[in-house]
């Protein structure tokens, strides 16, 4: 497998920086995983072409995650995709995303492709393409459920890490969390590479998940940054204890898995 990064940044997007979003490459197949904007431009930019991605994972539907969408689809159609185009991602966002393309009128009923919306359930394991999903639920968004209930608008605030499996390796995605451990689960079975946000929670946190438990190979994204756009924690001495290989992602960076 291949990983490329289209966008790294944290909430906002910054001068360097554009907002999630990264393509997991196997040997027949692609997945996008979150879909921040610009996506689709980056794409293109990169030679990926309309009919290769098979699938995207949004993780969670805050805007940095998820601004590309409707721009993506778009994108498809205009490339005149033919092949289904899979998107999983919190139930509760699905009816809201499919008014949202009506909106803009992008009618599945005149897409060149097949559009499924498949709603993210824990504990099942999916099988797109090349590649193997699992997803586990995190507290990223608990903060909202009273204020969504105030509001007039309750819902149930998903928020998900994933595993995705091909070619015998493992790669575990955070997503955003709350906290670290909410990565004991995904990585209790092993993992070739672990993908964190780093922007949510302290580095010394994170380290307290214990060398036993984290992988070889760990690579930082959505992470805090100086006025340099440079990570504020890569130097930081307690993830340099853990001694893993450790990376912090940049827009448009490759690593082999």
């Amino acid at each position: 497998m291949k990983l490329q990064f289209l966008g790294t940044s944290h909430g906002l997007a910054t001068a360097h920086r554009f907002n999630s979003s990264a393509l997991l490459q196997g040997k027949d197949s692609s997945i996008l995983i979150d879909c921040g904007e610009p996506a689709s431009a980056t794409l293109l930019r990169m030679g990926v072409v309309p009919e290769q991605p098979c699938a995207l994972i949004l993780t969670h539907l805050h805007p940095d995650h998820t601004g590309g969408f409707t721009q993506l689809i778009q994108t498809l159609q205009l490339g005149r995709r033919t092949s289904p185009f899979t998107v999983y991602m919190p139930a509760e966002g699905i009816a809201v995303f499919r008014t949202l393309l009506r909106t803009v009128y992008l009618y599945e009923s005149i897409l060149p492709f097949r559009l499924n919306f498949k709603a993210i359930q824990s504990g099942l394991v999916y099988t797109e393409g090349d590649f193997k999903l699992q997803f586990y639920p995190n507290e990223h968004l608990a903060c909202y459920r009273s204020i969504a209930k105030n509001e007039g608008y309750p819902a149930p605030c998903e928020s998900f890490c994933v595993g995705i499996q091909s070619e015998g390796k493992r790669v575990v995605f955070s997503g955003d969390i709350k906290n670290p451990g909410e990565l004991a689960e995904p990585l209790k079975n092993g993992a070739d590479l672990l993908v964190s946000e780093m922007v949510h929670f302290s580095p010394d946190m994170f380290a307290a998940l214990g060398n036993e438990l984290l992988p070889e190979k760990i690579c930082f994204t959505h992470c805090r940054v100086s006025a340099e756009d440079i990570p504020s924690d890569m130097n930081h001495p307690v993830l340099l204890s853990l001694k893993k290989n450790i990376l912090f992602a940049e827009d448009n960076m490759n690593i082999s898995i």
